[in-house]
């Protein structure tokens, strides 16, 4: 018998972790007459009835995805790549997703504009703290998308985030160090217009609410660990 209880509690939106792990633990105990505590015996089940058991459902859900093959336009093309949602952090929408664009040129950090550019970013959001205090103290997801202008000299696209990071602490967050997910994309816009645009989310992508087996175990085959002293 498939358990469609089981398949609805994992396609929720917000999906309750606890309660699929204990419906899973029950399934176990209901096959097999053993005690779920056994983490390891419980994780192998779970493995082999994904592979061979027809009746499990999966615990993978489909998201809907459209992808453009060709874009009538720059903008948007620019305008599609912006609105990029996180497919890893997407089901804990727990908190509100905030999307905003800033008129301001990316800066790297080797650059002499980079202390205008932090001052610059920090007085365009300095009102706008209210908005984003349900996100201040949490563990983010960002999407960052930097629009250079036509002819500018490109800039690392690593170096330019941090530099932009840096520049929405205390603001959109306390610290730069709640960003669990970070994705950056640089785009030219083939004209002058150059600009920033940031997706800011919630996140529980590192804790361990979905894991059944929590702790970790992996098998390297070999490989040795690169003691980094060896080349100070």
């Amino acid at each position: 018998m498939k358990n469609s209880a089981l398949w609805e509690a994992v396609a929720q939106e917000t999906p309750d972790f606890a309660l699929i792990k204990q419906m899973v633990a029950d399934a176990y105990h209901l096959e097999t007459g053993d005690d779920p505590s056994n983490i390891d015996s419980l994780v192998l089940w779970l493995r082999r009835s994904h592979m061979y058991n027809d009746n499990f459902p999966d615990l993978m859900v489909k998201l809907g995805r459209l992808h453009h093959a060709v874009f009538d336009s720059v903008e948007e093309k620019i305008g599609i790549i912006r609105q990029r949602p996180c497919y890893v952090c997407l089901k804990y929408p727990t908190l509100p997703i905030i999307t905003f664009s800033l008129r301001v040129s990316p800066q790297s950090r080797q650059v002499e504009l980079q202390g205008a550019f932090k001052r610059a970013v920090a007085a365009a959001m300095i009102n706008r703290r209210e908005e984003f205090a349900a996100l201040y103290d949490r563990s983010l997801c960002i999407a960052v998308t930097f629009v250079m202008a036509k002819g500018r000299k490109l800039s690392d696209v690593d170096n330019m985030a941090k530099t932009y990071l840096d520049a929405l602490q205390k603001s959109v967050y306390r610290n730069d160090r709640q960003i669990t997910h970070l994705d950056a994309i640089r785009l030219r816009s083939h004209s002058k217009e150059t600009f920033i645009v940031t997706r800011i989310m919630g996140t529980e992508v590192d804790e361990l609410d979905d894991v059944i087996r929590q702790n970790f175990r992996i098998k390297w085959a070999g490989k040795e660990i690169i003691d980094l002293s060896n080349y100070l």
